[in-house]
């Protein structure tokens, strides 16, 4: 009986190359003649994993032949895959990433999970099958899990991945948080890699948007071609400061702007960034930003009203941070989030509107506030307590009173 090819994506990490190992060894164990490959050199963090659990590395290939029965694993999609992938004879997927662009022409036994570690769903299936792995085997997963959630630090990560990760590495008799950190360990130094090796590291390689190849991280594609990188801020300066050297022409070529940290741009060099002649013929622009615009929150209240932070927690399911605060001897909670909607002022509100502090002296508070910065109204009369206050207003336009 030919051989079933078991295999995970091209630059294969941890979870890729421990996922076609183990499950060739399940699928041996009832009773299927399979075969555990990889489509790449193994990378330091998971060469170590094999050594240190004395594992051979899974055989290389490069392609597969026409109604090759194969089984993939960490993957489901044509660009990550084998050479000839489109016309083998695909069994089986089992994955835990987005489902792309893999079809067949019957149904075929398709498993994706929303988990960490494709290791994970394995794990699930030697206990739905009632076998018990090897203590190795078992190692083995746990160095996936541990890899692909980063020792449970992930956003990936899921509290199934934990429980699975804690009862192997109790069977297998390892310490989870030792052999993490002996695993990063060995890919932490940067000494004696090719910077072939760094770029490719993790490379992945996706098709989509108007039929357009897109590389990540780089490639093979791309280390052939003319690639020119700079930052938004080398544009910005050599288009409105250069512009005695500005040169449209040199603009001409460019298929795709990528616009990184976004929000820390203004936005009429946004502006002028898109009104430019080049970006006329610029298939597709995409602005990014994965950081939560923090800074001038903080600015304003700590370092500018000399709040003190006493927590700050970074809650990944809503997108935000909670910025606990101390005022004397009380707290306020502050919430950064760029994405939710500002808060209605005018017309006011019902409930509570503004905070208002009391000052002895109004004059010297507002010397003390424009001092800093801090832009306040006109001074004027409480029409209740006819005592003198006005306004200021923190980043998010939430008004603050200051009451003699």
């Amino acid at each position: 009986m030919e051989e079933v090819l078991i295999f995970g994506h091209k630059s294969p990490d941890t979870d890729t190359i421990c996922s076609a190992l183990v499950l060739a060894n399940l699928r041996t164990k009832l009773g299927d003649t399979v075969k555990a490959c990889r489509l790449g050199e193994p990378n330091k963090e998971t060469k170590f994993a094999l050594n240190y659990l004395n594992v051979e590395v899974p055989e290389l290939i490069s392609g597969v032949e026409e109604n090759q029965e194969v089984i993939l694993v960490d993957h489901n999609e044509y660009t990550q895959s084998v050479k000839g992938i489109e016309t083998a004879e695909l069994l089986e997927v089992i994955d835990h990433h987005r489902v792309c662009d893999i079809f067949t022409a019957r149904p075929i036994s398709f498993r994706n999970e929303i988990i960490g570690s494709t290791c994970s769903i394995i794990a699930k299936m030697y206990r739905e099958a009632g076998i018990q792995p090897e203590k190795s085997t078992a190692a083995l997963m746990c160095c996936a899990i541990i890899s692909d959630t980063m020792n449970f630090n992930s956003p990936t990560t899921t509290p199934v991945d934990r429980v699975i990760a804690e009862g192997l590495a109790k069977w297998a008799g390892i310490d989870l948080d030792e052999i993490a950190k002996e695993m990063f360990g060995a890919v932490a130094t940067l000494k004696g890699r090719s910077v072939s090796e760094i770029l490719y590291n993790d490379f992945k390689e996706y098709t989509e948007f108007f039929n357009t190849e897109c590389i990540w991280s780089g490639g093979k594609e791309v280390a052939s071609s003319n690639l020119t990188v700079g930052t938004f801020q080398s544009l910005i300066k050599y288009i409105e400061k250069d512009s005695s050297k500005y040169n449209p022409k040199f603009f001409e070529k460019f298929d795709c702007v990528f616009v990184d940290e976004v929000h820390r741009a203004k936005a009429s060099q946004i502006k002028n960034i898109i009104s430019q002649p080049f970006m006329k013929d610029v298939k597709v622009a995409f602005g990014m930003t994965g950081t939560i615009p923090k800074e001038k929150t903080i600015d304003f209240y700590v370092k500018k009203l000399g709040f003190k932070i006493l927590r700050e927690n970074h809650r990944q399911d809503r997108a935000d941070i909670k910025l606990d605060l101390q005022f004397g001897d009380q707290e306020l909670e502050i919430f950064v989030n760029p994405s939710a909607p500002k808060r209605p002022n005018y017309p006011e509100a019902l409930g509570l509107r503004h905070l208002a502090f009391k000052v002895k002296d109004i004059d010297e508070a507002v010397a003390w506030l424009n001092e800093r910065g801090i832009e306040t109204e006109p001074i004027r009369f409480d029409v209740f307590t006819q005592n003198r206050m006005t306004f200021f207003k923190d980043p998010d336009g939430l008004p603050l009173e200051i009451h003699e």
